[in-house]
């Protein structure tokens, strides 16, 4: 479906989509795990199932199962830092 500098995504069916990360935004695989964790617990409708790991050219990748989400309107940006704030998150 897409590809970003973090990460693939493959559509998997027509409710979950399948992400490949290599951890590159991350410092080691803990910050990435935890960030899955964290991701879990303050968005549960759209949590990570870690699926396991692969390997290719050399680059180990985390394979990650996530519901699809279809967009049904334009995102609010000022919602989405007012709910950051109000759970202890600082922009910066």
């Amino acid at each position: 479906m897409s590809e970003g500098a973090e990460q693939r995504v493959y559509l998997k069916g027509s409710e979950h989509v399948l992400k490949l990360n290599d951890s590159i935004y991350y410092s080691s695989w803990i910050d990435y795990l935890h960030n899955l964790l964290l991701h879990n617990f303050f968005f549960p409708d759209t949590a990570y199932e870690l699926l396991g790991f692969t390997e290719e050219n050399q680059m180990l990748y985390a394979v990650v199962k996530q519901p699809f989400v279809s967009i049904t309107q334009e995102t609010d940006l000022s919602k989405v830092i007012e709910f950051l704030e109000a759970n202890g998150f600082i922009n910066n």
